[in-house]
């Protein structure tokens, strides 16, 4: 693979974009290949961009370092690296820097490094720079002090586009995908290309790795999967029994590995641990540690919920309508609860009546702004929260439809079939979302409807884990005290895993 990153990196003036399965030891060379790309004068200005500005500054001060202090570079680019030795470290010293009389023009500085202008140095002037995605991307450009030419990024190695919570975030996924399609392609100016360069890990189906990688709607970035696993082993069971010896502690010292190995195809098998002795144990190592963690960090096909042999279908939704008048409260239920869901430009809601066996129905539901068609997508919505409030900041526009929707939907009666009313006994507000947890937060403990007023926080668990609904029957109502958010207020925790497969297998319950 770095082969061809190489190859592709060398390939001035034509567009090229690649995505591969991210690895810590690949990723760590393909770096190396964008460092090359520049010592080398085959890209002038040579752009690093990181999920996070962290991230991407911890790969950019591993090339600083080669620079610096890498002793095979040091004495292959002399021309290059002296000047950067003699500064010691020191970026105040770059402004005074001279050679053979002649200023340097050298930048060393924590985000972006200009290399020296010396004598018989073709790269005189080249730019590296790094960014996080969600950065000032957009207009990357520099002037050579030298020849008083403009440079614009011509190769970008973006090191994994997504953190874990960016990949479950349909909004955050979009965000960078923008970054990526509206400003880092059209980075070059007028006439050129660049070449765009991405090791990611898929986390999540349908998250911004899966969609690059996805040749059917993305063709022009040539994705790649590189598994660990090419292919399971065929005798599982064997593995298995292994996987259980070693849980005791056991090794088998190589026995059976004949038998264990046959029918498996590991992509890298050099890569194994102290204690291991093949590439393919590592993998089936990492495999029963957590299968799923598996599946997604090293094999790119992340496991999704499984709903048994069947998967739920409208004729199934459709069979469970009531048939009820909208608002109306079934005669055996005495209880209403209402949940929101909390996205960027509007807030999705619903509004349920349960009976004391925990059984319920939809009475009521819809979003904030009132949407204008039926069927809409979370992308195309009309009127979104900025247009509603467009003088307000994102808090302020949360919270004032945080108040509106509470005094429509908190305020309102709803009508029993034996003619009791009954109003909205607890509100669950999610707050999972990171810009809009301390607005939550907030709202919920000011607002006059706050004793009905609750903060929900949905993680994933797995299949592995205990629900939470599997505890008491107190436990199951109300959980804990906030954990996960530096305040008092009293908050709800539900596994998102248990709540879709039970959804989804209630569907298949005739009366249910």
């Amino acid at each position: 693979m770095v082969a061809r990153s190489f190859d592709c990196y060398r390939q001035r003036g034509k567009q090229r974009r690649q995505v591969y399965r991210r690895d810590a030891a690949r990723v760590g060379k393909t770096t190396l290949c964008g460092e090359q790309a520049a010592l080398f004068d085959y890209h002038r200005y040579v752009l690093f961009v990181g999920a996070t500005a962290s991230a991407a500054r911890s790969a950019f001060n591993s090339i600083k370092a080669d620079l610096d202090a890498n002793d095979l570079i040091v004495d292959n680019f002399p021309e290059i690296c002296y000047p950067i030795v003699e500064l010691n470290g020191a970026a105040n010293r770059a402004g005074g820097q001279h050679v053979a009389g002649a200023h340097t023009n050298i930048v060393w500085n924590n985000d972006l490094v200009v290399l020296p202008t010396t004598p018989n140095n073709p790269v005189s002037g080249a730019v590296l720079q790094y960014a996080g995605i969600e950065g000032r991307i957009r207009g990357m450009k520099l002037k050579n002090k030298a020849t008083g030419e403009n440079l614009r990024p011509t190769l970008c190695v973006i090191d994994d586009p997504q953190t874990d919570e960016s990949a479950r975030s349909d909004e955050q996924i979009k965000k960078r995908a923008d970054n990526i399609f509206k400003a880092i392609l059209n980075l070059p100016g007028p006439g050129e290309e660049i070449t765009v360069f991405c090791p990611c890990t898929v986390i999540e189906r349908n998250d911004l790795a899966d969609q690059l990688l996805n040749r059917k709607f993305h063709p022009e970035w040539k994705g790649e999967r590189i598994k660990a696993l090419k292919r399971f082993p065929d005798n599982m069971e064997l593995w298995t029994t292994y996987s259980d010896m070693r849980n005791k502690e056991f090794q088998e010292d190589g026995d059976g590995s004949g038998a264990t190995d046959a029918g498996a195809e590991v992509s890298w098998p050099e890569r194994f641990g102290k204690n291991e002795v093949s590439g393919l144990q590592f993998c089936m190592n990492k495999y029963f540690e957590n299968e799923w963690a598996f599946m997604s960090e090293f094999q790119q096909e992340p496991k999704t919920v499984d709903l048994g042999d069947e998967q739920p279908t409208p004729a199934h939704t459709f069979a469970k309508l009531n048939n009820r008048p909208r608002f109306e409260v079934p005669i055996a239920a005495n209880k209403v609860t209402a949940f929101v869901d909390v996205q960027k430009e509007a807030l999705y809601y619903v509004v349920c009546a349960w009976t004391d066996d925990f059984s319920g129905q939809l009475i009521d539901y819809g979003t904030f702004p009132k949407q204008r068609r039926l069927h809409f997508e979370s992308n195309a919505l009309n009127p979104k929260l900025s247009d509603v409030f467009p003088r307000d900041g994102l808090e302020a526009r949360l919270r004032k439809a945080f108040e509106i929707w509470s005094e429509t939907v908190l305020g309102c009666e709803y009508k029993r079939e034996d003619g009791s009313i009954l109003r909205v006994g607890k509100r669950f507000i999610d707050a999972s979302w990171g810009e809009s947890t301390a607005t939550v937060d907030k709202f919920c403990r000011e607002s006059k409807f706050s004793p009905i007023l609750t903060p929900s926080y949905g993680k994933f668990l797995g299949a592995q884990h205990k629900p939470p609904a599997f505890g008491t029957a107190s436990r199951a109502k109300r959980m804990g005290t906030t954990g996960i958010t530096r305040t008092t207020v009293t908050n709800a925790r539900f596994d998102t895993y248990f709540s879709i497969q039970t959804t989804g297998k209630r569907l298949f319950i005739a009366g249910f």
